[in-house]
């Protein structure tokens, strides 16, 4: 029997995963594809960024749309980016047809290209700024700072104070 779709991994220099997955991507063959996605996530990889190839696609089904759309907020909840490379025709129409394209970074360049300037621009954010440091506030975790603030106002409004409007100035 032949197989209707094949996914491989692969890291680049730059430390982002690439899935690339050649064939048809149908109902049968979706959860394949989400489960070689998660497992790009999982910490002995730890990528910087994952980038699904759909470059060898040549069917994409809604089924597969929803496996892309789920992976990517769970990419997104784990602060790992994650685009979708579609330089075909018919698999960017499946995705602009399921609503996709508001959701999904969607690009029609190479793989290699996307992975390369994705980490130049993780390396440029970096560089300006470092990465926030995670702490926890009423059992959820939130970044230091803002989240801190968040709270405080809330817990602020809830005991019947007025909460403090803070202003900028230049």
């Amino acid at each position: 029997m032949e197989m209707l779709l094949c996914v491989d991994t692969t890291t680049t220099a730059a430390g982002a995963a690439v899935v690339s997955a050649t064939g048809e991507v149908d109902y049968s063959t979706a959860a394949l594809l989400g489960e070689r996605v998660r497992q790009a996530h999982r910490p002995p990889a730890a990528p910087r960024a994952v980038v699904v190839d759909l470059s060898g696609v040549e069917f994409l089904s809604a089924a597969g749309v929803g496996v892309l759309v789920v992976e990517h907020h769970r990419s997104r909840s784990s602060g790992v980016p994650m685009l979708v490379v579609a330089p075909n025709r018919s698999v960017r129409r499946t995705l602009a047809a399921c609503d996709a394209l508001s959701v999904l970074h969607v690009l029609t360049r190479s793989p290699a290209t996307c992975a390369v300037r994705l980490a130049e621009a993780l390396d440029a954010i970096a560089a300006v700024r470092p990465p926030p440091t995670a702490q926890r506030f009423d059992g959820r975790r939130a970044f230091a700072g803002r989240a801190f603030q968040a709270t405080t106002a809330r817990s602020a409004v809830a005991g019947g104070e007025q909460p403090v409007r803070r202003t900028r100035h230049a």
